[in-house]
């Protein structure tokens, strides 16, 4: 097995929480490598999905029950360094949030027509 091989097995067996690679790929050029590669982070994301740490939930905000105008926030669930914020592309205006899924959310507005699906994470 080569270097880069044991290293991205290392890496790969580090807990699920936001901050362990960031934090891990700064010892050095090296260790950065894998946190930067598509296919490590598949394996990394494949590895860890059943036991992934819920990062916070979205939460809308009915001031009445007969108003529809809401905003929606992502209120986050862990402590520093792990706790995460996500620029929600949908937060500057009223929305419907309807579901939650793998990362992804679902939103509708008033003000603009049909639906909106959102990586949160990466703000697409």
């Amino acid at each position: 097995m080569e270097i880069d091989d044991l290293i991205s097995e290392t890496l790969l067996r580090l807990p699920p929480e936001p901050s362990s690679l960031p934090r891990t790929s700064l010892a050095s050029t090296r260790w950065r490598g894998p946190s930067r590669d598509p296919a490590f982070l598949r394996r990394f994301r494949a590895h860890h999905r059943p036991h992934a740490p819920l990062l916070g939930g979205f939460f809308t905000d009915y001031p009445t029950p007969a108003h529809r105008n809401n905003f929606v926030s992502f209120i986050p669930t862990l402590d520093a360094p792990n706790r995460v914020r996500f620029p929600f592309p949908v937060a500057d205006f009223p929305c419907i949030l309807f579901s939650c899924r793998h990362g992804l959310v679902l939103a509708t507005s008033e003000h603009r027509q049909g639906f909106l699906v959102c990586d949160p994470v990466t703000g697409d």
